[in-house]
């Protein structure tokens, strides 16, 4: 097991801790579960994603979802 720290939306913690919650599991299997689950394409993309790739970015923009 590693550590991992993340900064998230107050709205995707609030569900993690509800599905824990209801299953009586820890926030931390909740991710590995989802890990496990997420669906990747050839380049390791998940299959869901629409918005732009690295590569059409400006390096300067930083992350993608960076606000």
């Amino acid at each position: 097991m590693v550590q991992l720290n993340l900064t998230v939306a107050p709205e995707a913690k609030a569900k993690i801790d509800e599905i824990a919650d209801a299953l009586g599991l820890s926030e931390g299997i909740i991710f590995d579960l989802i890990m496990e689950s997420l669906e990747v394409d050839e380049h390791g993309r998940p299959v869901f994603w629409t918005g732009p790739l690295p590569e059409d970015r400006d390096p300067e923009q930083g992350d993608l979802l960076a606000s």
